[in-house]
């Protein structure tokens, strides 16, 4: 007999549900995703799980966003790089599982029409061979997308050549190499001050290529509530006692998450983001972490692609699932401009079907 209940706040029981599975990742966690309804604002936040008695045997995260102006939206999950979607008891039948994401969707959208949501996204986790099971879903779009992972060796002396010869690029080693010899000290950050000085690294970075810079209430959130170590690290490369470049990561289970790196402009040519990626690889390693999720690459951004790709990355596909509630016509009426400032961070459908 399935149950299913909605969880609000951390619980033992959803943390060793999360750890026994191997894919599962930061982004599921109730620390998380309260972070994320703290910096959006204007949010509701639950995760749906499923028991089996007292056994948690499915979860799917959601963060619902409030709007009077046009409507409310639900995605699993917002924000830059954030993954949702169901994951499942990795023991259970194929049938069993059916009946896990059948509970599951039943209740996401039953909060869907609760909320009378205009939209809703569901990003499908990489890695799990279980995603055809969202043809549950009357969806309105699928998008894939794109992560690139790269995937740990074991733990042994072999791992530091393993790396270097048979993952690592040619350029890419050329590059470590070079920072290697440019008196590039790294160290981890010890202050806010430096998260600070990493943080105006960030939007530098941001600026010079018109995107779109993280805001800085993460970091002081992720500061003040996150165990340094434990759930993040920012590693920090310093030439002549100035930071250079910067790399905040973020980790859970089996997963290491290349998540925020900055590096100063005129410091490109010494590679110091690649010393700081190398040695936080080489640590992933030491403390048995199996992935490293160097995160998602759209297609037009060929250059990232390629970067990550000297890693030693694999290409993992994964989708947006995307279920409409109003008629298209609804959405091409909103001004675009509107759609960043009242939904930030929320993904509400393909830009392209805008077009009238």
């Amino acid at each position: 007999m399935y149950t299913v209940e909605t969880l609000y706040n951390e619980n033992i029981g959803y943390e060793d549900f999360l750890m026994t599975h191997k894919y599962s990742m930061v982004y599921y966690t109730l620390k998380y995703i309260k972070m994320m309804a703290a910096i959006i604002k204007d949010c509701e936040y639950c995760v749906i799980i499923v028991k089996e008695k007292d056994k948690i045997i499915g979860s799917l995260p959601l963060i619902i966003k409030l709007n009077e102006v046009y409507g409310n939206v639900i995605n699993s999950l917002p924000f830059f790089g954030s993954i949702g979607g169901i994951i499942v008891d990795q023991n259970l039948k194929k049938g069993e599982i059916k009946e896990v994401f059948k509970l599951l969707l039943a209740q996401f959208y039953s909060l869907e029409k609760k909320y009378d949501c205009i939209s809703s996204n569901i990003i499908c986790p990489p890695l799990l061979e279980n995603e055809y099971e969202y043809d549950f879903i009357n969806y309105s779009y699928k998008e894939k997308r794109l992560a690139q992972i790269l995937f740990l060796p074991d733990n042994n002396n072999d791992a530091r050549d393993c790396l270097f010869y048979n993952f690592f690029s040619d350029s890419l080693r050329r590059n470590i190499r070079k920072a290697e010899k440019s008196n590039i000290e790294v160290r981890e950050v010890s202050s806010w001050a430096d998260i600070e000085s990493f943080y105006d690294i960030h939007c530098e970075n941001m600026h010079a290529i018109n995107g779109k810079q993280k805001p800085k209430r993460l970091f002081e959130y992720i500061y003040n509530n996150f165990d340094y170590r434990k759930d993040y690290r920012i590693l920090l490369a310093i030439k002549n006692n100035e930071i250079i470049s910067g790399l905040l990561l973020l980790y859970f289970n089996n997963f290491v998450e290349y998540y925020t790196p900055a590096i100063k402009l005129a410091y490109r040519n010494l590679q110091p983001n690649c010393i700081l990626i190398y040695k936080s690889i080489l640590d992933a390693i030491d403390d048995g972490y199996k992935y490293y999720n160097f995160g998602g690459t759209w297609e037009t951004q060929n250059s990232l692609y390629n970067f990550k790709k000297k890693w030693g990355t694999k290409d993992i596909e994964y989708q947006y699932i995307v279920k409409l509630n109003r008629d298209i016509k609804y959405f091409q009426k909103i001004p675009k401009e509107s759609f960043n400032k009242e939904y930030p961070f929320f993904y509400i459908l393909p830009f392209d079907k805008l077009i009238e």
